[in-house]
């Protein structure tokens, strides 16, 4: 049997929550029935290319389709017609429609359009556009994918014939260890009885840190024995730090830029917090309650990610002190480990990997018997 030659279509090469579940889920799957590559634009983290290609993975480097989509799309359809790709999955949400486009005219028989994220659109303007882009996915994607059903409904408008595949993760990884917790809040020069909210996403719009740092400034108000980290990095960095200058609050908030030892760290919090103005259904929320963590999550976020009691959805419209009150109160707890609640619910990255190749080897199965049957 040749091997199945399948093209990944990712925003940028920087490990974030996208990356880390493409990267998760291939991890843990029988990866020499694949030729696998990775398109992505030219402006990338060189980590977390390697990282890829320690696994397996070939990457092919273009321009910007957001600023020059014109010359984009002349380097799509070369790469499309040399490589002759069996399947294309492509992780950009709405903006799939571009690539699900130009891979119908280049006649790649296998076309995944995968919707990561559940924007609610704020103006006509937006609704509009979106409509028209979904439009355009049904008609040239083969296949729809998401990674839950908010998510689903978003791009897609429906659940029907769109296949979940859950941002699972390797759970023994996060089981929280109080060693680990000890060694860490000595690096970070973190008392053990210091109350620590954390937090983990690119410091962009969307993560939302600034109203974070306002409901910390909530939390320091009445705990002066409190700190928070944020684990990240991104465009919106420069503001966040001015913010934190201007509240006089750089000795009690700890900025950690893109790390590899997440899982250790989660270790560290008491509480986590994503007050984000949107999202899919994010890792980072599935990761940090399988760390045994108190989660206080905005709820404009997929409630599936919930897998306890100990996860809380707030408003954002809510003043930071609605956070920061319930917060405190649900401050003291006890960890617990998660492992049966992540299994059951679908959230094992071991399970979910083997799904995502079956997932696969089907859909070649089916290609293969229509290009049989003269079906195209």
């Amino acid at each position: 049997m040749k091997k199945i030659k399948i093209v990944n279509i990712v925003s940028r090469m920087i490990f974030g929550g996208v990356e880390s579940v493409i990267y998760n889920y291939y991890s843990n799957m029988n990866l020499d029935k694949f030729e696998l590559y990775i398109i992505t634009k030219n402006d990338y983290k060189t980590e977390a290319v390697e990282k890829f290609k320690k696994i397996g993975f070939k990457f092919i480097f273009v321009d910007d389709w957001e600023k020059n989509p014109r010359k984009v799309k002349k380097q799509l359809l070369e790469i499309f017609n040399k490589n002759r790709f069996d399947i294309i999955h492509s992780h950009l949400s709405h903006t799939n429609f571009y690539f699900m486009y130009l891979a119908y005219i280049s006649k790649i028989p296998i076309r995944i359009s995968h919707s990561h994220l559940s924007v609610k659109d704020k103006s006509i303007k937006d609704r509009i556009k979106h409509f028209i882009y979904t439009i355009l996915i049904w008609i040239f994607a083969t296949d729809f994918v998401a990674c839950g059903k908010e998510a689903a409904k978003n791009l897609y408008n429906s659940n029907m014939n769109v296949v979940i595949f859950n941002n699972a993760i390797d759970m023994e990884k996060y089981i929280y260890n109080n060693e680990i917790r000890k060694e860490y809040r000595e690096k970070l020069k973190i008392q053990e009885n210091s109350l620590c909210i954390g937090t983990i996403g690119r410091m962009t719009y969307q993560k939302n840190q600034e109203y974070l740092i306002d409901i910390f400034e909530n939390i320091k108000d009445k705990n002066q024995d409190s700190k928070l980290i944020i684990i990240g990095d991104g465009e919106n960095k420069e503001n966040l730090l001015s913010k934190i200058s201007k509240m006089n609050l750089q000795n009690d908030v700890i900025i950690l830029e893109n790390r590899n030892d997440v899982a250790q760290l989660l270790n560290v919090f008491d509480i986590f917090v994503l007050p984000s103005l949107y999202e899919g259904l994010p890792v980072v929320g599935i990761e940090a309650q399988a760390s045994g963590l108190k989660c206080f999550l905005s709820n404009n976020i997929d409630e599936n990610v919930k897998l306890s009691d100990k996860c809380f959805f707030l408003s954002i419209k809510e003043s930071p002190k609605v956070w920061s009150d319930l917060i405190l109160k649900e401050s003291v707890y006890d960890r617990e480990k998660m492992n049966e609640v992540i299994i059951r619910r679908g959230f094992s990255i071991k399970n979910e990997g083997k799904k995502l190749e079956k997932y696969y080897l089907s859909l070649y199965d089916r290609s293969c018997n229509n290009e049989k049957n003269g079906n195209y």
